[in-house]
Formats: structure tokens, C-alpha cells, sequence
């Protein structure tokens, strides 16, 4: 929900409000998928290459949570990366990249 909201708020150009949900992520889950996805997020207008290397790693520490969980781990943050990342690709038209993403 908090990525979400994340995410809601950046597409109307809150970007602080954002970052006080990336703050609130951060103290919730120190090193989760989620940090960098919504740090993503708050760069991808002003800094798409920060936003894609934030997203990337995203995706691989999602891939390693899910490995290394316990539990069943949440599939959600590893889509929501993949996502994210092939979206900004197609954004900048760099197709073949976005579609190996997926």
C-alpha cells in the first residue's frame, strides 16, 4: 500500500510527500526492494539514469529476498520492480530493452 501511495503521489508532482513515505518504508523495512523502488520513483523526473539504477537494484534485491526468505516471500516486490524498470524503458523508447525485462 505505502509503494502505492508512493507512487500516486509522484505522478502528481509531490515528490516530498513521496519522500516522507520513503522515509517511512526505510524505518519500516531498512533494505527492502521497496526503498529503492520508491527512491526510484522520486528521481524519475529529475534523474531517469538514477531512476533505472535505483530500479535495477530494486529488482535484484527483490529476487534475493525472495530466495532467502523464510517464509513465502512477497512475489509483489519483484514485479512491481520489473515493472517500474520496463516502463521507464519504454519511456525512453528503448524497446527490446523493455521487453527483455519482462
Amino acid at each position: 500500500a505505502l509503494h502505492a501511495d508512493a507512487l500516486a503521489l509522484v505522478r502528481t508532482g509531490n515528490i516530498a510527500g513521496a519522500r516522507g513515505i520513503l522515509d517511512r518504508v526505510r524505518a519500516l523495512a531498512p533494505g527492502s526492494a521497496y526503498c529503492d523502488l520508491i527512491d526510484g520513483h522520486c528521481h524519475l523526473n529529475a534523474d531517469r539514469g538514477r531512476a533505472e539504477a535505483l530500479y535495477r537494484r530494486a529488482v535484484e534485491r527483490a529476487r534475493a529476498q525472495e530466495c532467502t526468505a523464510d517464509t513465502t516471500a512477497d512475489g509483489g516486490a519483484v514485479a512491481d520492480a520489473l515493472h517500474a524498470t520496463a516502463r521507464l524503458l519504454r519511456v525512453e523508447e528503448r524497446w527490446a530493452e523493455a521487453a527483455d525485462v519482462y
